[in-house]
């Protein structure tokens, strides 16, 4: 990703610029720009036969009056100047990540150096060379992150962040940034975030002027506006300032609050707890315990109550489900009864910068290569809490062996069995065991806006 970008930066920035000159764009400005979110807004037009068009447009003056632009990125005065708030973004370290600081070379920025061929200007994972990356780069702008310390619904700590830019996500396209300074990291940290603030602000805007507005013009031709002409220029409207400041401070206090939604948990202390996975197979035949362990693993990964198989496949091969779609995808297709296969319905989409949907996969546990880390903790808050995002459900343990369901001692009988897999001999299950379900929490993130 780095060598490419090196060799074609003004490419990128022209292809950004390029792709902004289509439909709704804030006033005329100079440099690189951040795309309106019009995948979004048309999903909302569809949802609501109410035009967006004007609405989308409004919006850029407000975000561009609240954030800036990529030369010239603004933190928010009711973050900056916040006691609550001001350590969630650093100015300095927001211009340093996307070039606007003139003691670096824009091409030297460590955001525009490495993230943002995929990611682009804006944090859609769009970039240019978005298309050929499977699973697609991620839309930081929904404001949900798949890889974190924190419960299913909260947002990520920053070293949550940091840790997936510096060590990377297996088997993605999305590499270990291993050799970035502290500095570095931490200016592109603050600019996922501030992005992620920025596209999520974008959203709550139009979900509300959706539902509050009146968007149908009327005798007069007028409708409800964020922005109002004060001498020939858009500024924000200062009777809807109250309500972009409530839509703001809802999605900061969020990610200020995260450490609150921090995952805790103690390992049990009478069963063994794999550190990670063995050298081999005899490590784990080797202790009783163990493999008593791994063995009641993997009978509550084949059976229904856990339910692991029916994606992963009896065989861990990532083989099971494999016609479903993460959370980003299926916003725009399954919920508006968009069939993602239907290339005629999906036309008008694409035209608005989306990007052909791909099939989620379920990973291939027999492999190491397990994002979001492959320690028994990472392991854990996967199998409790799910992934944001993606099929991936969490579950919910019971209290007692007596009740239907796992408990938690089954769930780190499960994350040993995911530990030992890469070393189990052949013969692999080929058939699931079918015992009756548990319910599970729901699969999706939708009520956090996706």
């Amino acid at each position: 990703m780095e060598y490419r970008f090196r060799n074609c930066v003004w490419c990128v920035v022209l292809s950004s610029l390029l792709v902004a000159s289509i439909g709704c764009e804030p006033p005329a400005q100079s440099g690189p720009k951040f795309i309106p979110n019009k995948v979004y807004a048309y999903k909302l037009e569809l949802e609501n036969e109410l035009p967006m068009d004007s609405t989308l447009q409004d919006i850029q003056v407000v975000l561009n009056e609240l954030f800036g632009t990529p030369s010239d990125p603004r933190v928010p005065k009711l973050i900056s100047e916040s006691e609550d708030f001001k350590e969630i973004l650093d100015l300095a370290r927001l211009k340093r990540a996307c070039g606007a600081d003139p003691a670096i070379k824009p091409v030297d920025a460590v955001y525009v150096r490495n993230c943002i061929n995929c990611h682009a200007w804006e944090g859609s994972g769009r970039g240019p060379g978005s298309g050929g990356v499977d699973p697609y780069p991620r839309d930081f702008r929904a404001g949900v992150f798949k890889y974190k310390s924190t419960t299913r619904l909260a947002k990520p700590l920053k070293a949550d962040l940091t840790k997936t830019v510096k060590y990377g996500l297996a088997g993605s396209g999305m590499g270990a940034y291993d050799k970035l300074s502290e500095e570095q990291l931490a200016d592109v940290i603050d600019f996922v975030i501030y992005l992620s603030i920025r596209g999520e602000l974008e959203r709550k805007l139009l979900d509300y002027a959706m539902s509050e507005f009146d968007l149908e013009a009327g005798e007069d031709g007028k409708i409800d506006r964020w922005v109002t002409e004060n001498h020939g220029q858009l500024v924000i409207n200062a009777e809807q300032q109250e309500t972009i400041d409530e839509l703001l401070t809802e999605i900061v206090t969020a990610w200020q609050e995260s450490s609150d939604s921090l995952i805790e948990f103690e390992k049990p202390t009478d069963m063994p707890i794999l550190a990670a996975t063995p050298e081999s197979w005899e490590k784990v035949t080797s202790d009783e315990a163990l493999l008593a362990s791994v063995t009641k693993g993997k009978e509550l990964f084949l059976g229904a109550t856990a339910a692991c198989a029916s994606c992963h496949g009896p065989g861990g091969l990532g083989d099971g489900r494999t016609n479903d779609y993460d959370d980003w995808t299926k916003e725009w297709t399954v919920r508006i009864n968009v069939d993602p296969t239907d290339k005629d319905a999906l036309i008008p989409f694409l035209l608005r910068g989306a990007l052909p949907p791909k099939n989620i996969k379920p990973r291939n546990l027999r492999e190491l290569a397990l994002r979001g880390g492959r320690t028994p903790e990472d392991l854990y808050r996967r199998v409790r809490h799910g992934i944001a995002g993606a099929p991936m459900p969490a579950i919910q343990p019971v209290s007692s062996p007596d009740e239907l369901g796992l408990t938690e001692k089954d769930l780190w009988h499960v994350v040993n069995y995911v530990l030992a897999m890469p070393v189990e001999p052949k013969p692999w299950p080929a058939a699931p065991v079918q015992t009756e379900a548990a319910p599970t929490e729901p699969e999706t993130t939708a009520s956090a806006g996706l």
